[in-house]
């Protein structure tokens, strides 16, 4: 079955356009079957010796145009197109190494040896008497056919090479920083221990227990205390990443890809690579009107062009206004096993003022006067006074000026109707904020 094949082969080769191409083509002109001995013996046939050497030289150009087959033609007649490499997922040019060469046909030893045997014998068989041919010359071609029937026999039971490349890539550390509005408030710190901690970011002082806070806090001059007071919390993010967070990025970026990413409405990717050059963090400005948290985070976990996150470090403030629940994203950043550094910028549990609920009536006529029941919420601003005011459609239209109590208090204010037009009227009730109040 293989000499079938074989001769098949060959067969196949010498009627193929490649041997064609080689072969002088034929043509009505009558030529001279020896030229060059006619010119010698004008009237007789042209001697043996001549003839001889004549058919010699057809017989090696004969077969030295077989053997001209390009490999394409050969694993092309045998249906093999390309040679299997296995590779492993981490796979990278440069850092390679042999694993294994199989056959992709399963075939036990003997049966290759008997297949090599026959190619050897049927390699003697052919060249061993070849009249008018040199010695040199069957030996060559016999080695070539060798070869050749070899490489048939390998290709019929695909060799397949298994490489292994292993690649080593750095993690991405990635540093997101909050550009919201409320990321702009100037935080009025009246604890020494609020102090202390703006003035440790800043730089003014080491960080020390809660007993010597009191005593650090006197340590401060004036200029450091009005940097203090000044300082918004984007100021004291950008001071943390361009003093002392800096050294502590600057070593991990030798074992990590760092990132820099800026996020409000949406995320954006503020710089890439190691630490240095903050001409990107101190052009930030907290002017986005929204803080999408949990989109955020999510976004972040689908860019980086498939490389692993080391994990996440986050300047914000914690005022979250997604959609999404914020605990829902980095719950399954935590299934995929990246860890969040949250960094939070600002005071815990500031001095504030907010009105919790409005109880007002939904209809009335014009002319009248609608009573309003607003609940007050105060912290920090013990018998303060307020403004409370009543805005109809945009415009104000009634005030009074309350004292704060501290905690949960209720206030009535009246105004009168002076729409007279039937439509839909939009109420609005606020408190004037203070001076040193941390309003968004």
């Amino acid at each position: 079955m293989l000499n079938q094949g074989i001769r098949q082969f060959f067969i196949s080769i010498c009627h193929s356009p490649l041997m064609r191409s080689h072969m002088p083509e034929r043509t009505n002109t009558q030529v001279p079957k020896y030229p060059n001995t006619r010119k010698k013996y004008p009237n007789t046939q042209a001697p043996k010796e001549a003839r001889n050497t004549q058919a010699r030289k057809r017989k090696k150009n004969t077969l030295a145009r077989l053997f001209v087959i390009r490999p394409s033609d050969f694993f092309g007649y045998l249906g093999i197109s390309e040679l299997r490499v296995l590779t492993s997922p981490e796979a990278s040019v440069g850092n390679s190494q042999i694993e294994s060469l199989m056959w992709a046909r399963p075939v036990s030893t003997g049966v290759l040896l008997i297949a090599l045997a026959v190619a050897l014998l049927l390699t003697l068989a052919l060249y061993r008497r070849s009249p008018g041919m040199p010695v040199w010359l069957r030996v060559l071609l016999g080695v070539t056919r060798f070869v050749m029937l070899c490489l048939l026999v390998s290709a019929l039971f695909e060799p397949t090479l298994t490489l292994n490349r292993k690649q080593t890539t750095n993690k991405r550390l990635s540093v997101m920083i909050d550009v919201s509005q409320s990321m702009s408030i100037q935080d009025q710190r009246k604890r020494d221990t609020d102090i202390m901690e703006a003035a440790t970011a800043m730089g003014y002082a080491s960080v020390t227990a809660e007993a010597d806070a009191k005593e650090a806090v006197r340590a401060l001059d004036g200029k450091q205390r009005r940097s203090i007071t000044e300082a918004s919390r984007l100021d004291l993010a950008r001071i943390v990443l361009e003093g002392a967070g800096a050294s502590a990025l600057q070593d991990l970026g030798n074992d990590l890809d760092i990132n820099y990413y800026a996020f409000g409405s949406s995320l954006k990717m503020l710089k890439h690579g190691q630490v240095g050059g903050t001409n990107a963090l101190a052009s930030l400005k907290a002017v986005e009107t929204s803080t999408t948290l949990a989109e955020s985070l999510a976004k972040l976990a689908g860019t980086g062009r498939g490389l692993p996150l080391a994990g996440i470090v986050l300047f914000s403030d914690g005022l979250d206004t997604s959609l999404r629940r914020s605990e829902a994203a980095i719950s399954d950043l935590g299934e995929h096993g990246v860890p969040i550094y949250p960094v939070p910028v600002g005071i815990a549990d500031p001095d504030d003022v907010s009105i919790r609920t409005v109880v007002i009536q939904e209809v009335a006529f014009s002319g009248d006067k609608v009573p309003v029941r607003v609940q007050i919420k105060s912290k920090g601003y013990e018998k303060r006074l307020a403004t409370l005011k009543v805005m109809l459609n945009g415009r104000t239209v009634s005030r009074k000026t309350v004292t704060l109590n501290g905690g949960l208090q209720f206030e009535d204010i009246f105004f009168n109707v002076d729409i007279y037009e039937k439509a839909a009227a939009k109420v609005g009730v606020a408190i004037v904020p203070f001076q040193d109040e941390a309003t968004a």
